[in-house]
């Protein structure tokens, strides 16, 4: 189960633009943040700059607990997505 810190990291964290759209995953292993193209296209090339360095912001605060993150990137949402 994806920890209260984790959740906080990922959920606290003001993303660049409120029509963003992610998945957290929980694996067994690690955890993943899931992005999608067809999202992530919409926004202007800044906007999509500031998508990257905010999910590698994430990442590293995730990672710096000890738990190993990692970015998926899909098409489409499949689901109910964040």
């Amino acid at each position: 189960m994806i920890s209260k810190e984790v959740w906080a990291i990922m959920m606290d964290t003001t993303p660049p633009s409120r029509d963003f759209i992610f998945q957290p995953v929980e694996y067994d292993t690690h955890i993943g943040i899931r992005l999608f193209r067809d999202n992530v296209s919409l926004f202007s090339e800044e906007i999509q700059e500031d998508i990257t360095l905010w999910v590698a912001g994430v990442i590293n605060k995730i990672r710096a607990l000890g738990v190993p993150c990692y970015i998926e990137v899909f098409d489409k949402p499949k689901g109910k997505a964040l």
